[in-house]
Parts: C-alpha cells; structure tokens; sequence
C-alpha cells in the first residue's frame, strides 16, 4: 500500500467519528506529514497550515473537516512524484503557494522531488 492510500485509509477511519475538532485535526496532521515521506516537516506543517487555514474560512461545519482533508491527497501524490488525475486537483493558488514554500526548501529536498515538483508547477502555469 503506497502513502496516499495509506492516508486515505487512515482518513477512512476517523471519518464518522465524533473525538472532538481538536483531537481530529491532530490526528490528520499526523497522519498528513507521515505520509509525506522524505520531505521537511517544515514544508509538511506549511502546507496542512495552509489547508486548515482554507478550511475554517470556508464556513464548513467542524464535522466535514476529515471529509474535505481527503484534498491533502494531492499533495501526497505530488511529493511522491506521483501527481496527475486527482480526484482533487490543485488550483492556480495551491500552485503559488507551492512554488513559495518548495522555492523557500529547496536546499531540503531531494533534487528528483524538487525537479519534478518545479515542472509541475511550471506546467500548470505559475512559473
């Protein structure tokens, strides 16, 4: 079983659950940056922050937070330079924000995570 699916399982199981926002969000954390494999954690925490930032602006209730989590699945799949077909597709905003925040680590990344990452950014656009 690959991270994503790993990550989805995971989410799988929380759905449903009533534990509290607090402990919820936690857990998708934990759950997010282990799946996230080789990458800082720096980078890791910057992108969920970004995801739960977009979420409570939103105006979602709390308990469509693990269902609208699932989303961070693209992210997996493109730091497992396995990006395309997503069931949730990033947009030109995600891309920016990509191309800061990877630009600001690129000394931390595996340089076949960082190429691809940078060509998927400049084919979507935001380079």
């Amino acid at each position: 079983m690959n991270a994503p699916e790993r990550f989805y399982k995971t989410l799988d199981k929380m759905n449903g659950r009533d534990k509290g926002l607090d402990v919820t969000v936690e857990a998708v954390r934990a759950a997010f940056i282990q799946a996230m494999g080789n990458v800082p954690q720096s980078l890791g925490e910057a992108v969920f922050l970004r995801f739960l930032d977009t979420f409570n602006r939103s105006g979602k209730p709390a308990g469509a937070f693990v269902e609208t989590a699932y989303g961070l699945g693209a992210y997996i799949d493109l730091f497992w330079m396995d990006y395309g077909g997503s069931e949730y597709p990033l947009d030109a905003a995600d891309w920016k924000f990509l191309r800061e925040e990877v630009s600001a680590s690129a000394g931390d990344l595996d340089l076949d995570i960082l190429t691809y990452i940078m060509q998927q950014i400049l084919e979507h656009g935001q380079i």
